[in-house]
């Protein structure tokens, strides 16, 4: 399952806060900085929408008491030379339209960035550091507050040289937004070359602030492959912060007669079993990853036990 799904698709990303769980209510979607440099309280909902659909407006998930979304997907991508392209352009308002009415709100906002594969191998980012630059600058004029990548190549083997490679480039992202004082992050697995628990040493090195683990979308039948997954994941990126740095993301259910390409299999059983035991490790960021993405139904096409499941989380 893809972090990004396809390239002309923007999404909406939204956060919820477990601190603030008793000012949430029922479905409240946001994600906010406790005060700290650390991710702290946290916990991340997605909800992705097409571009056209948000451009001038917030998306239909968002409720007043958001402090955080998250835009994807390909909304920006890293070419194979370094070069940096982007439909967020600096000289229109079509970026800020997405960001200006959630800032006003005091709203968080990311943008998710591809990668080519070459770049990564070929370390582009030292050759031509404009595309870079250009990354950082974006985030400065359109006033959003970090970039989480998404990288998810096919060519086999991977390998750990491969993986270092993909660390130093994360790492030179984070460097990049910190100094300018904002965030970074990456969509992590448990397959290929995103496993951060079987190539663990350079991302646990790469200094990002949010490790979103897509491999806990769907339920796989059984509860101990998902949790054996985060345990190790916990342990594996403690110099992040560990549990702190983790987002746990699962799938979105839909009400028939929906009927997206993708059945994520949870039950409110499952989602609440799975979601109490992240909690009781310490991740305090759950995101959800909109089953019906490609389709956008309308939000009530969602299940509200999910709603549900969240807001008992929140509680």
């Amino acid at each position: 399952m893809a972090c990004v799904a396809k390239l002309a698709l923007l999404s909406l990303l939204v956060v919820v806060n477990l601190a603030e769980a008793k000012k949430v209510g029922f479905f409240t979607n946001f994600l906010m900085k406790s005060g700290s440099a650390e991710y702290d309280g946290e916990f991340v909902v997605r909800w992705l929408e097409d571009a056209s659909v948000l451009a001038g407006r917030p998306g239909v998930f968002l409720s007043p008491n958001q402090s955080a979304v998250y835009y994807c997907c390909n909304a920006a991508q890293i070419q194979s030379d370094g070069s940096f392209e982007t439909i967020i352009k600096p000289d229109t308002a079509y970026g800020k339209n997405l960001t200006a009415p959630l800032k006003a709100r005091g709203v968080e906002v990311y943008f998710v960035v591809g990668l080519d594969e070459q770049c990564v191998m070929n370390e582009c980012w030292k050759t031509n550091p404009a595309g870079l630059n250009r990354m950082i600058s974006l985030a400065i004029s359109q006033d959003f507050d970090g970039w989480i990548v998404d990288y998810e190549p096919t060519t086999k083997p991977y390998t750990s040289q491969h993986a270092e490679l993909y660390g130093r480039f994360l790492a030179a992202v984070s460097v990049a937004m910190h100094g300018v004082g904002k965030k970074s992050g990456f969509c992590a697995s448990n397959w290929g070359i995103v496993d951060v628990n079987h190539f663990a040493k350079p991302y646990a090195s790469s200094g990002v602030d949010i490790v979103s683990n897509m491999g806990s979308y769907g339920f796989p039948g059984a509860m101990a492959p998902l949790q054996n997954y985060l345990v190790n994941a916990i342990r594996h990126m403690s110099p992040l912060g560990g549990a702190k740095a983790i987002s746990s993301d699962v799938g979105t259910m839909m009400v028939p007669p929906y009927k997206p390409p993708i059945d994520f299999n949870w039950q409110p059983n499952t989602l609440s079993e799975f979601l109490t035991f992240v909690t009781s490790n310490g991740v305090e960021q759950v995101t959800a990853w909109r089953a019906d993405l490609d389709e956008n139904y309308p939000a009530n096409a969602t299940q509200p036990w999910f709603f549900q499941t969240l807001a008992s989380f929140l509680d």
